[in-house]
């Protein structure tokens, strides 16, 4: 997602790892200074006082309509195209993080048979560095955990090992 003169750059999120997609995206919001748009509402503000509390100092309306658009763009260009089209409807960046939230970090049944399957199909082949294999393991591991289905660390670690090549 990032030009040459961004020294980060954000992979496409494509429906797999939204807590580390969602990490990346609001660090990198923050250090283009268009964070303001996605801030959630404390539990005990109003809403009238959020609303004045939100606003960044010396910003008119149409100033904040331009930070909130330069947001929902930035978190658009750094969706694939099929995750991008199951939220084309939204409107500021807000909605869109929350719409994502609810599509890909709540537990569904759909998500969790996904996630178990990636897990029984995961094997490391032969030739394959075992730090990409780990990554791999990791990155369901923690799918798995964002949807309240974690395992005993024991069983993920015997687990692990089994999918490993006879070599």
């Amino acid at each position: 997602m990032g030009s040459e003169k961004d020294s980060h750059k954000i992979e496409k999120f494509d429906g797999t790892n939204f807590s580390f997609w969602k990490m990346q995206m609001e660090d990198y919001l923050y250090q283009k200074d268009l964070h303001w748009p996605i801030k959630e509402k404390p539990a005990t503000m109003t809403d009238e006082e959020w609303s004045k509390k939100r606003k960044p100092k010396n910003m008119d309306e149409e100033d904040l309509e331009l930070l909130d658009r330069k947001a929902l763009g930035a978190i658009r260009l750094s969706l694939t195209k099929q995750v991008a089209f199951n939220v084309k409807d939204q409107l500021t960046a807000r909605d869109l993080m929350k719409t994502l939230s609810n599509l890909y970090e709540q537990p569904s049944a759909v998500r969790k048979v996904h996630l178990v399957k990636k897990l029984s199909n995961l094997k490391m082949t032969e030739g394959q560095g075992f730090r990409e294999y780990l990554n791999q393991f990791n990155e369901v591991k923690d799918g798995l955990t964002s949807v309240s289905m974690g395992f005993d660390e024991e069983f993920l670690a015997v687990f692990m090992l089994t999918q490993l090549p006879e070599s």
